[in-house]
């Protein structure tokens, strides 16, 4: 029996394009109740100049008033910023200065330079992604 690939073409491009649109469904608008009291780890930083992966846990956590986590180091506050819809704008982040060598300490400098640079922010499924002028900071749920 003689099978056809003539068909299987487009039907090959017409379940991409159905996985695509699934996909782009599980974007969520960004709110309290899939944002807030919630611990997001950071998996991956993007810069024009690298891709760096955190060796040590590097985490935010959003509440109605303020936003915590640790830089892979030091631990940082930031009570001015601007959350509305996928727009996101840190004004100032405050942390504590302790020096955890040239590596951990290089990573977080990075780290906080992105996220002051923060533009948007969305949620894709478990991930959290915040993009700013800088670069993009990529997170997962705990």
């Amino acid at each position: 029996m003689k099978t056809s690939t003539k068909h299987s073409i487009p039907i090959f491009f017409l379940m991409i394009i159905i996985s695509s649109i699934a996909f782009l469904s599980c974007e969520k608008e960004v709110n309290e109740e899939n944002l807030f009291d919630k611990k997001w780890i950071l998996t991956e930083i993007e810069t024009d100049t690298a891709d760096i992966l955190p060796v040590k846990e590097i985490f935010i956590e959003f509440s109605d008033s303020t936003i915590t986590g640790k830089g892979g180091c030091n631990g940082y506050w930031i009570n001015d910023y601007i959350l509305d819809g996928n727009e996101f704008n840190v004004n100032s982040i405050i942390s504590t200065d302790i020096y955890c060598g040239k590596q951990i300490s290089g990573i977080e400098e990075t780290y906080f330079k992105v996220l002051r640079s923060a533009e948007k922010i969305k949620i894709v499924g478990t991930k959290l992604k915040i993009k700013g002028e800088l670069g993009k900071l990529k997170y997962k749920k705990e």
